[in-house]
């Protein structure tokens, strides 16, 4: 929103405040301005004229891509914010992605998707939706960090954070099942 009126600016009186956005975020890979889906100044001098994620595309939502201009083939997240006519459209170092999945765990296999496409810590961008059952969401950009855990994982798991709460419930359950067990045999032999 701070950059959104700077669109209207001639480029030579923005592209300094579009740098400086640029340095202090560093996961920024590249920063632009649009006015109806054409780049008229970017802190990357080869975007500037070119057509970008036309006004009909989401807005404010990531959307993952392999880059063609900068570092073409390698994974990058766009995301673009749109109003009127101007937008602002920042992408995103892909290798950013791939360090907060590092961070999470190194020995999970967690991804990041957006809309239908995925990409994990091979760096590889997917289509479709990869096979998952632990989720976290980001609401506001529209996109998710997923992984499968399997069945024997989960169990480990259980085990070692609540071992001795299931062992404390069997055992429970041992006494209990006894009780009932001898109560019912007591009384059917009243019978």
């Amino acid at each position: 929103d701070q950059i959104m009126p700077l669109a209207s600016e001639p480029c030579q009186n923005t592209k300094s405040k579009l740098v400086d956005l640029a340095i202090r975020y560093p996961e920024f890979q590249t920063v632009s301005l649009l006015v109806n889906s054409e780049v008229v100044c970017s802190t990357y001098n080869g975007l500037v004229h070119l057509s970008m994620l036309s006004n009909d595309s989401r807005k404010n939502e990531l959307i993952l891509m392999k880059s063609k201009v900068i570092e073409p083939g390698k994974i990058i997240g766009v995301i673009k914010k749109s109003k009127g006519k101007n937008a602002v459209s920042i992408t995103l170092n892909g290798r950013s992605f791939f360090y907060i999945l590092s961070l999470i765990d190194s020995d999970e296999n967690f991804q990041i998707q957006a809309f239908n496409q995925w990409v994990g810590k091979e760096g590889v961008l997917h289509d479709g939706i990869s096979r998952f059952n632990l989720i976290s969401y980001s609401p506001k950009y529209n996109f998710n960090v997923h992984t499968y855990i399997s069945f024997n994982t989960y169990v480990t798991e259980l085990y070692q954070r609540y071992g001795w709460i299931i062992l404390l419930l069997v055992m429970l359950s041992i006494v209990i099942s006894r009780s009932v067990f001898l109560n019912v045999e007591k009384n059917s032999s009243v019978l």
